[in-house]
Formats: C-alpha cells, sequence, structure tokens
C-alpha cells in the first residue's frame, strides 16, 4: 500500500468523522437539558452579558427571535409576563451570518424601539448564534421561542411553537421539577 494512499484513506476518514461531528442530529432542549445552555450577548445598553449567569435572580422569561418578525410572538409573551409579574429578557439571535456585520446598525433601530430602562433585558447574540440555533431547533425564524426559568435559572417551561398561552402558568403554579416534567407536548 502506497503513501499516497494510505495519506488519502486516512483523509477521507477523518473527512467523514468531521462532517458526521458536525451534522449529527442534536436534541431539542426540552429533551437534552433542564437549563438553557451558557452564550455571550450584547445589550441594548452596550454591556456585554453572559447568559444565565447574568439573567434575574428570579422567575423570569427569556424569549429567543431569530427574525424582526418573530417581534409580533415576542410582544405578546411580554404582556403575559407583565400579567404575571414576571422579568423578561429579549434575545434577538444573528444567526444569520450576512447580518452580523451590520450588528450597530440593528442594535440603533433596536434601541429607537426600546425604552432606555429595558435596554438591559434586550439582548443581541452574534458569536453564540449558531450554537443557539443548533441548541433551539430553530424550526421557524418568525416564531419566538419562549422559555420560562425559575430563580435558578432552571427551565420550568417551554414554547417552541410560536406563542402559545393557553399553556402559560402562574409563578404561583410553577412547577420546579426538571423539563422533562415540566413540559407537555
Amino acid at each position: 500500500m502506497s503513501s499516497r494512499y494510505l495519506f488519502a484513506m486516512v483523509f477521507q476518514a477523518c473527512l467523514l468523522m468531521l462532517v458526521g461531528c458536525h451534522s449529527a442530529p442534536t436534541l431539542p432542549p426540552t429533551l437534552a437539558a433542564d437549563a438553557i445552555p451558557e452564550f455571550s450577548a450584547l445589550s441594548l445598553s452596550g454591556r456585554v452579558m453572559r447568559a444565565p449567569s447574568a439573567l434575574p435572580e428570579e422567575d423570569v422569561m427569556v424569549l429567543f427571535g431569530f427574525s424582526p418578525e418573530a417581534q409580533a410572538d415576542m410582544d405578546q409573551w411580554i404582556a403575559v409576563a407583565a400579567e404575571q409579574g414576571l422579568s423578561v429578557i429579549e434575545v434577538a439571535v444573528l444567526h444569520d451570518p450576512l447580518a452580523r456585520p451590520f450588528v450597530g446598525m440593528l442594535a440603533g433601530r433596536m434601541r429607537q424601539k426600546t425604552p432606555t430602562e429595558s435596554y438591559d433585558q434586550v439582548w443581541l447574540v452574534t458569536d453564540d448564534a449558531d450554537r443557539l440555533a443548533i441548541w433551539i431547533g430553530e424550526h421557524d425564524p418568525d416564531h419566538a421561542y419562549a422559555y420560562l426559568l425559575d430563580a435558578d435559572h432552571r427551565i420550568v417551561q417551554a414554547w417552541l411553537e410560536g406563542y402559545e398561552a393557553s399553556g402559560f402558568h402562574n409563578e404561583h403554579e410553577l412547577p420546579m421539577q426538571s423539563i422533562s416534567d415540566a413540559i407537555a407536548f
């Protein structure tokens, strides 16, 4: 066996392993974990936020959106959270690599529509966008993905198909078991 042939075989095997590892199916968060993953974001106030440690130490609704159209879902979730007295963190995930160079311009537009006192509750994710998209299992970029977290930042309930308030639990009904028990499909 020539060294060229051996090199070609090893190269192909490595390439197949690399492609296979990268495209391996991932479990949706409801099956994979009971906490959101760590990720970095930039708040509209310019602060670097590191989740989950930067989240409030109280029950909180975390909303992920992948397009401006997801804002309609987010607005509905924000209204429900306000009725329940919950804090809300809005996370705009810039999953499209073509949009990432324009993060400053996008943040400026978002600031125009956001009250100044809410700047630290609106986050933009660029560097960890691909990881979050895989973790969330982005089905429709026009929907918001809502996660209700307890004070310890554990997922209590998740809504992965857009706004569905019918399954919402208020703060007095929060089940504090793991996500596999809390989510009804």
